[in-house]
């Protein structure tokens, strides 16, 4: 029982011990981030250091302290539990992608909704669905589409069996190209599209 209690203890102090490799507290700052840190715990089952790695990574990428802190940590454990995810990947991918369209970071749990829902329906990992709308994002807002929309692009390629790479390789060139032109992107897909729809 005892050495039951102190491997507990031993797992708990890594998770902490990864908040302050990640953040660089120290003094009060690190004395509530180990508080928040401690709260989380009591409301998640999980690893003690994925705890601490997620925690970590949401002040780093995030900002955010207290209670918000706690909040968002929790949230990003639930919806790495769900997609099957690295809690601080899942952080670090999801943030990256969020900076790269301009989104409010008050605003991640719509993208993780988002997230969840396209890669639950499709099969596609989160990792890669983040990571194709960061590379991309600013091609498809170029054509017209906001992140909620090109999340589901990326989802509906995936689904159909579309290699989404090559698809949104050749539609950055088609971009480039247009720009070049001196023509409107967003006038100019939609054009191929209708052409399509049509023939």
């Amino acid at each position: 029982m005892a050495g039951a209690v102190k491997d507990a203890f031993l797992d708990f102090d890594e998770g902490a011990d990864n908040i302050i490799r990640a953040t660089g507290a120290t003094g009060d700052a690190a004395k509530e981030l180990t508080q928040s840190y401690a709260n989380v715990s009591k409301t998640i089952v999980g690893d003690f250091a994925d705890i601490g790695d997620a925690l970590g990574e949401v002040n780093t990428r995030f900002g955010f302290t207290g209670k918000e802190l706690e909040d968002t940590t929790t949230q990003f454990l639930k919806f790495a539990d769900i997609t099957g995810t690295d809690a601080k990947k899942a952080v670090e991918l999801v943030s990256r992608a969020m900076n790269n369209a301009g989104i409010s970071t008050e605003n991640y749990s719509e993208i993780l909704d988002e997230f969840a829902k396209a890669s639950q329906i499709s099969g596609i990992t989160v990792d890669k669905l983040a990571e194709n709308l960061t590379k991309n994002g600013a091609t498809m807002r170029q054509l017209g589409f906001n992140t909620d929309e090109t999340i589901a692009m990326l989802a509906q390629f995936e689904a159909a069996g579309v290699n989404s790479e090559t698809a949104l390789a050749g539609l950055k060139t088609a971009v480039k190209n247009w720009a070049n032109e001196g023509k409107n992107a967003n006038d100019e897909f939609h054009n191929v599209v209708d052409a399509i729809r049509n023939a």
